[in-house]
């Protein structure tokens, strides 16, 4: 059973409307499912989850693709709903969240496989460090797909060449 599907049956116990009280963003599953489908995911890959929420989106990759994801949220409340969440589905020893900032990312240079953030870009106001500091926490990649909600109601999906480091 998918992760979505293990989440919203214990939130809802069974009344089937909580299919997307796990995807905190808009697009909902859907919209994970295709985010996952650009990055290439595989077993082992760390993945960096900025802007996480509640989590839905960092356990699916986790239950689905064997990916180890660490989820960051300016929000304390948002970050202890995703533990408590991802404890109660035991998926704990993939994920793991954290309260911190965007802007100033608490982790050495080149940890993660990957990054994504889904529907969060619009509430950075200074892009330019956000992307800096995830690419200062990458290891070489070539490509990183990103999700953003842009332009009111209409949605694009963006992928950004990310250089491999020449230093």
């Amino acid at each position: 059973m998918a992760t979505e599907a293990k989440v919203a049956d214990t939130i809802d116990a069974g009344s089937g409307s909580g299919s997307c009280a796990d995807e905190f963003h808009v697009g909902g599953f859907e919209a994970t499912q295709a985010v996952a489908a650009h990055m290439d995911l595989r077993p082992g890959l760390r993945l960096l989850d900025v802007g996480s929420g509640i989590g839905g989106p960092a356990r699916y990759f986790a239950a689905e693709h064997g990916c180890h994801v660490t989820g960051i949220d300016i929000t304390e409340e948002f970050v202890q709903v995703a533990k408590s969440l991802t404890r109660l589905v035991k998926l704990d020893h993939l994920v793991e969240f954290r309260q911190a900032s965007a802007l100033q990312l608490p982790f050495a240079s080149e940890t993660f496989d990957r990054a994504y953030m889904i529907h969060v870009g619009m509430n950075l106001a200074d892009k330019a460090v956000v992307f800096g500091e995830v690419r200062r926490v990458l290891k070489a990649v070539l490509m990183d797909s990103m999700r953003s909600m842009l332009l009111g109601s209409r949605c694009h999906h963006l992928e950004v060449e990310v250089p491999a480091r020449t230093y």
